[in-house]
């Protein structure tokens, strides 16, 4: 912090084009010691309020979040699609994934398919 006008230091990647996760938690954390609002902390740190908010919903997100493991099992050869893979859902459907999928599209799938849908 700098001590001299009580402004918050920003980290040397703030200007860079992208933040990493510790950049942006070291400027998390000084808006929540400034007592200011994130709109106010921002527009005096000279940063945009919006990366701030985004920052601090990505970093709530990654911290409540655990990773989960389904179980799987192989089939032998003759039931292994040759250009991708069979997923089989926890509710027994079964979604066929070709090479190139989208992963993010094949959660989205798995989970409705199980009754979790994302937002």
């Amino acid at each position: 912090m700098n001590q001299d006008h009580g402004a918050a230091e920003r980290p040397q990647s703030s200007a860079a084009k992208r933040w990493r996760a510790a950049d942006a938690r070291e400027v998390l954390a000084k808006w929540e010691q400034s007592g200011l609002t994130l709109t106010a902390f921002a527009q005096a740190q000279g940063l945009d309020p919006a990366r701030l908010s985004r920052w601090r919903s990505r970093l709530a997100g990654s911290e409540g979040s655990a990773v989960r493991f389904h179980p799987v099992q192989v089939l032998s050869p003759s039931g292994v699609l040759s250009s991708g893979i069979e997923v089989i859902t926890t509710s027994g459907q079964r979604v066929a994934v070709h090479a190139g999928f989208d992963p993010d599209l094949l959660i989205q799938v798995v989970d409705t398919l199980n009754g979790q849908p994302r937002c």
